[in-house]
């Protein structure tokens, strides 16, 4: 400010792009929806599972010995079920199988070797991606994803989190995304379970319905715990057109 003139000039910082080159790495797998014509075609789904339906998914595997004595949660159980849902769209879609990676952000919070207190606020996060599949079965896409996520927090379980190795780490789970071909049908699904969603109260009474705000991102899906808690809820980010195709695969799922 100048006070002899009195006027205010504000000075803001200049994003040019010479001062900020491209690092040469391939774009996210990711395909991020901002147009509003193009939004205007995709829908989100709410879908709630309950802890029967979970547990009837989970007792009909065991009786055909496709767990054995592997501990599947909830969790693994609903994303491979979406995850094979999603697949199937994709069969229709294309008209043929194709390899296919489910990939999900993990909490590194606790996993890894940290200073930081449980307590404090912000985000310790990691990349979680399986390998290329072409796996038919809810079941086997459930192992495949705990298998996964097994290895990735073994991993880091070795290394702090503030080391130069634990950066490397984080930094290449994701930079590794950019090398899937683009023939590969990418498949992202966020959790958000275990946040307590329905016992916030700040002084209203706890929320009779919680739901994450919408991702446009084709084909993705959040989770979250039932108001009970013991369910999961699921909300799909997905084509109109594909709609039909998705019910129809999940009830072939859980009809098997």
């Amino acid at each position: 400010m100048n006070r002899d003139q009195n006027e205010i000039k504000f000075t803001t910082p200049g994003f040019i792009s010479s001062s900020f080159p491209a690092l040469g790495f391939r774009p996210m797998p990711l395909q991020l929806l901002t147009d509003d014509d193009t939004l205007s075609r995709y829908t989100c789904k709410k879908l709630s599972f309950s802890e029967s339906a979970i547990s009837n998914m989970k007792e009909k595997a065991i009786k055909s010995g496709r767990i054995g004595t592997r501990q599947l949660s909830k969790l693994q159980l609903v994303t491979a079920a979406i995850w094979k849902a999603f697949i199937g769209v994709d069969r229709v879609t294309h008209g043929n199988p194709r390899e296919s990676i489910l990939f999900q952000p993990i909490n590194l919070r606790e996993k890894m070797a940290s200073s930081i207190s449980k307590h404090a606020c912000g985000n310790i996060w990691g990349i979680c991606a399986t390998k290329p599949t072409i796996l038919e079965t809810t079941i086997e896409l459930a192992n495949l994803l705990n298998d996964s996520v097994t290895k990735a927090v073994n991993d880091y379980s070795k290394v702090h989190h503030d080391s130069e190795q634990g950066q490397t780490m984080v930094l290449n789970s994701i930079l590794d995304m950019t090398n899937i071909p683009e023939s590969t049908n990418v498949i992202p699904i966020s959790s958000w379970c275990k946040f307590p969603f329905y016992e916030a109260d700040f002084g209203f009474g706890r929320p009779i319905w919680a739901v994450p705000g919408t991702v446009p991102v084709k084909n993705s899906a959040h989770l979250i715990d039932d108001e009970e808690g013991n369910g999961v809820e699921a909300f799909i980010f997905l084509d109109v057109k594909d709609v039909p195709y998705f019910e129809e695969a999940l009830d072939n799922i859980f009809s098997a």
